[in-house]
């Protein structure tokens, strides 16, 4: 068996998505999405993807790595790692270290002084490693240098039979009745909420917002905003901002000030309202911390942890 290393070529795509059907069947991943989240990501490098293929299989596996350059993000000499697979029936020949070699000289010479393997919020797969079901790679990753952090928690909750309870509509009463105000977003409204989840949570989340209006005509729509009394927003919540799932819940945050008044709960069962309105049946994300004030407010709104993700990272 001759395996050779080169980059994405014409017609890759379908057999990269092949082979993570084989490799990770519970990720599988189509090729729109891939190429949405890899080839379309802001700040790809084709260099970043090495692709193995040997002369009896075909391709056997490929790695992605990049580095923000700057962008959204305030530490740029971050890399990241953000989807990969080794065919099952090659494993164990090297092949995989070979990759993660090529790759990670590959975001050195970028300027990346850290390589993390969870999340790259521009266009992450995953936000970790799942070690349940792929300990492999958590072992691979630890071999190769690569130390655990945080886990994530990636979180469900079933809509068909779900209402929203008394507790939570006395909460909207009462903070209504105090001035605060609980809106879809206008137009109007964007430059002002944008900057909010920006400034005051993180920067990709701003980026995340401006996107999914550029993209979807009907996203205020999907995207609640709290005012105080006096009128400046202080949290919003939404859905489908990420990939194509109407299904998929957040961003979402109240700002630190105002925490403890309960509008994190307003803001969460008025948007499941709105999404089983438009007939969702359920919602999701990805991580949360498990031991987080929020992962409390999701489990006693019925929300269950369905899967967790790890962390790795290494220096360069």
């Amino acid at each position: 068996m001759s395996t050779t290393y080169r980059h994405l070529a014409a017609g890759d795509l379908p057999a990269l998505t092949a082979l993570l059907t084989r490799a990770v069947p519970r990720d599988v991943i189509s090729v729109r999405r891939l190429a949405q989240n890899l080839l379309l990501e802001p700040h790809h490098d084709p260099r970043g993807l090495v692709v193995a293929e040997d002369s009896e299989h075909g391709v056997v596996g490929f790695l992605y790595g990049t580095v923000a350059d700057g962008g959204i993000h305030e530490n740029p000499t971050t890399g990241y790692l953000t989807i990969g697979a080794v065919d099952p029936v090659v494993q164990r020949h090297g092949i995989g270290s070979e990759l993660l070699d090529r790759v990670m000289a590959h975001l050195a010479a970028r300027g990346a002084a850290r390589v993390v393997v969870s999340g790259y919020p521009q266009a992450y797969f995953w936000p970790g490693v799942d070690l349940e079901e792929n300990p492999g790679t958590g072992a691979f990753l630890t071999a190769h240098g690569f130390t655990s952090g945080s886990v994530a928690a990636a979180m469900h909750r079933d809509l068909d039979a779900w209402a929203m309870d008394d507790r939570a509509r006395d909460l909207v009463a009462t903070r209504e009745a105090e001035g605060y105000r609980f809106t879809p977003a206008t137009l109007e409204d964007l430059p002002e909420t944008i900057a909010f989840a920006r400034e005051r949570f993180a920067p990709d989340w701003g980026e995340a917002l401006r996107t999914a209006v550029l993209h979807r005509p009907d996203a205020t729509a999907a995207l609640l905003i709290a005012r105080h009394p006096d009128g400046h927003v202080v949290g919003f919540a939404t859905s489908g901002v990420y990939g194509d799932s109407p299904e998929r819940f957040g961003p979402f945050g109240v700002d630190e000030s105002q925490r403890g008044k309960g509008l994190g709960r307003i803001l969460l069962n008025l948007t499941l309202q709105r999404m089983r309105s438009d007939a969702a049946h359920s919602a999701w994300f990805l991580w949360t911390g498990e031991q987080t004030p929020a992962a409390s407010l999701y489990r006693s709104t019925g929300f269950t942890t369905v899967r967790r993700f790890t962390a790795f990272s290494r220096e360069l």
